[in-house]
């Protein structure tokens, strides 16, 4: 049921956001477009993570490094005078990161302003301070600009408060940086290790790498372990061609601060059942590797102490200059008042409970964006946000976010982009046997040109998976040359239950990349459709290059 917008009485404001990023502003905007009396609560710089430690910065480096790159290939297209070394090296393209950090800076900045002029020109009133829930619909807000405090009260209260990086908790955390202490660095640092293999992790060192810094990625799975499991090893394979020494299935024992400046990192072999066959002199099966033949962490391992003094297996990596912590992200609700109000919250996340209306257990008082936790995207908090607001202040009582099907891209080199379920999560809801899997690997028409060995080009991965005998498409997975720009589209087919029949009736764009996906079929070469009971290849047989069964013939 919508709730009456109050214009006087009772109440400061009809609403009250507290948060003043992506989801914040959405939905504060769109409440006052609808007449609502508005007030919006931010202590910091406009935008949230996204615009200023996030996805815009984080994209202008990408785009920087994706440059960089282009200006490596230019020689192999026959294009003179182009420099042919590593960054910054004396015959590679020079890399002036200072200017590239004032011009980003710069560009945060008019954005910050642009939120500004934006929730001023909705008619949304801009309280600059940090604000703490009191009592119910009411917020004490702390002024960055003076001593002094503000109470203000509101019919409808959203904390739209966002998230932070979790910091590393082991022994010399307090040297490294996190993702947000990546766009303060004044210089480029030379050797740099990443400490997690999630997307923030992969990008950092994807951007990293392709400036020149040399780069070990450490994890504690394989990287990416959360997409399609081709995905996360085409990944890994590409960042070894880069040169990233990539070392998954580690633990941070400690960071050691060395009196040259740099840093040492002193690591553990993650899985203890490879550590059991390392202490036996035993070769380890590959059963145990899970999907990687050689673990990098298991082949470097030998006999070391932990902090706490105990023997174990591991290894240390020294020479760092920037070791950057990327292990996952946390809430930002401490001294917000939330146990004040009542309202229901994870103590070690610092999530908060919302039901599927963005409603915490509280009447009046609503979450959304990161805090929640259920997906840290900022289309997702833009979507909540303007969602909330219509059905607040509009009566659109019943609309709802579908947090299924939710495109998504990591920015790494090459690009990934992804939606729906991943081959294993498909099969696990509609069983093996009722899963097809159609694949495709290529290498794009820019490496394709070049006068290079075919190993050796990079390669465009794509996968289309596909549940029972309609072959309806429950999830579509990339990595490549541009993917990041074509997934979009495919995202909107995969939300509206295309079927694998539809993907074929389309006329492919040639030549493109994108015409894999609306040409894919179980013909053997180079792309197969692979099930894992009863019909097509597994991914496992097709990589062991297994021969098609006899029901599938090549075209």
């Amino acid at each position: 049921m919508a709730a009456a917008a109050a214009s006087a009485g009772e109440f400061d404001f009809d609403y009250v956001v507290i948060g003043g990023g992506s989801g914040g502003v959405a939905s504060a905007r769109r409440a006052a477009g609808h007449g609502a009396k508005v007030c919006l609560i931010e202590g910091a710089r406009l935008g949230g993570t996204c615009v200023n430690v996030g996805c815009v910065p984080k994209k202008v480096m990408f785009n920087v490094a994706s440059a960089v790159e282009t200006i490596h290939d230019a020689s192999k297209f026959y294009i003179g005078n182009i420099p042919t070394g590593k960054p910054n090296a004396a015959d590679g393209p020079s890399v002036g990161w200072a200017a590239i950090k004032e011009r980003r800076d710069a560009y945060v900045a008019r954005l910050n302003g642009v939120y500004a002029k934006l929730l001023d020109g909705s008619g949304v009133t801009l309280i600059r301070g940090w604000g703490t829930l009191t009592a119910a619909n009411t917020v004490q807000v702390k002024l960055t600009d003076s001593e002094e405090t503000r109470t203000v009260t509101g019919k409808n209260v959203l904390i739209a408060v966002g998230g932070k990086p979790r910091e590393g908790f082991f022994p010399g955390a307090e040297h490294s940086i996190t993702s947000n202490g990546f766009f303060e660095l004044e210089k480029q640092p030379k050797r740099v290790a990443v400490i997690g293999g999630g997307y923030i992790g992969v990008e950092m060192a994807g951007i990293f790498r392709a400036l020149g810094s040399q780069v070990a990625l450490f994890s504690r799975t394989s990287i990416l372990k959360a997409f399609d499991e081709d995905i996360s090893q085409r990944v890994n394979d590409a960042y070894t061609k880069m040169g990233i020494a990539t070392q998954p299935f580690t633990d941070i024992d400690r960071l050691e601060k060395n009196a040259d400046g740099t840093m040492t990192i002193v690591w553990k072999c993650w899985a203890p059942e490879r550590s059991a066959f390392i202490e036996a002199g035993k070769s380890i099966p590959a059963s145990v590797v899970d999907g990687f033949p050689a673990c990098s962490c298991c082949a470097a391992a030998e006999p070391i102490t932990d902090k706490d003094g105990k023997p174990g297996m591991g290894g240390t990596t020294g020479g760092f200059d920037c070791v950057l912590v990327a292990i996952g992200r946390t809430t930002m609700v401490e001294g917000l008042g939330l146990e004040a109000v009542g309202i229901d919250f994870d103590k070690r996340s610092g999530r908060i409970a919302v039901n599927e209306h963005s409603e915490t257990n509280v009447p009046g008082h609503f979450a959304l964006g990161d805090v929640i936790g259920k997906a840290d995207l900022t289309p997702v908090a833009l979507a909540a946000g303007r969602t909330l607001a219509d059905r607040l202040f509009l009566g659109v009582g019943g609309r709802t976010v579908d947090y299924t099907n939710i495109p998504t891209v990591v920015f790494s080199h090459p690009p990934v982009a992804t939606v729906g379920l991943t081959q294993k999560e498909a099969e696990d809801k509609f069983g093996e046997a009722n899963v097809t899997a159609y694949t495709s690997t290529f290498a794009n028409m820019w490496h394709g040109f070049m006068d290079m060995e075919a190993d050796d080009k990079p390669k465009t991965f794509m996968k289309v998976v596909c549940s029972g005998d309609e072959e309806r498409v429950v999830g579509i997975h990339m990595t490549g040359i541009a993917v990041d720009e074509m997934l979009q589209g495919f995202g909107v087919a995969v939300k509206m239950g295309c079927t694998k029949s539809d993907l074929d009736s389309v006329i492919a764009i040639h030549p493109t990349s994108s015409e894999e996906l609306v040409t894919m079929g179980p013909w053997g070469g180079s792309k197969v459709a692979s099930r894992g009971i009863g019909g097509l290849r597994t991914a496992a047989e097709i990589a062991a290059g297994a021969p098609l069964p006899k029901d599938v013939k090549p075209e």
